[in-house]
């Protein structure tokens, strides 16, 4: 009978050990399905961000326009600066430095 008895308690264990390996193997798989989640969701917020930032850019025509708007708007200030004539301008000499020091 003590044989007995030792072979239901092996057997008990063994299904207490299935039983717990079954939990874990359970545990894991939810383990990696909410991991596989949450880097799909993190991946999608990263792949959004991304295709904003791209959609926001000018695109070739309008960064065209500005480079035409900011080039007259340069040759126009080259212009008005060349109509207006340059007073000549008189060097400042060490004598003449002194002289504006002291207000003479």
């Amino acid at each position: 009978m003590a044989n007995t008895e030792i072979a239901r308690k092996q057997a008990s264990d063994v299904e207490v050990k299935l039983a717990s390996s079954t939990e874990y193997r359970n545990w894991i798989r939810e383990l990696k399905d909410r991991y596989r989640a949450t880097q799909i969701k993190a991946a999608v917020s990263v792949n959004s961000a991304l295709l904003k930032y791209y959609l926001d850019l000018p695109t070739p025509e309008e960064l065209q326009r500005e480079l035409l708007r900011e080039r007259a708007a340069i040759e126009e200030a080259m212009l008005l600066r060349s109509d207006v004539p340059n007073p000549p301008r008189k060097r400042l000499t060490p004598k003449s430095a002194a002289k504006k020091r002291t207000g003479i």
